[in-house]
């Protein structure tokens, strides 16, 4: 498997405080190579929300 995989944009809508939050995942198990390279993709997106996270936790109310 190659490090090269890319996820589609979501698409992009105002979502109301009341309306619960949606995640889609898709569990793939692999060993080797292939598992420390997906094992790298993954906690490089977990960082990239945690940072996107992080930022939206910075900013004034109503931004």
């Amino acid at each position: 498997m190659a490090d090269n995989y890319q996820p589609k944009d979501p698409p992009r809508r105002r979502s109301s405080r009341q309306e619960p939050p949606s995640a889609e995942f898709e569990i793939v198990t692999a060993e080797g190579t292939e598992g420390e390279a997906l094992a790298r993709r993954q906690a490089q997106v977990l960082w990239e929300i945690t940072k996107w996270q992080a930022s939206r936790q910075q900013q004034p109310p109503g931004t």
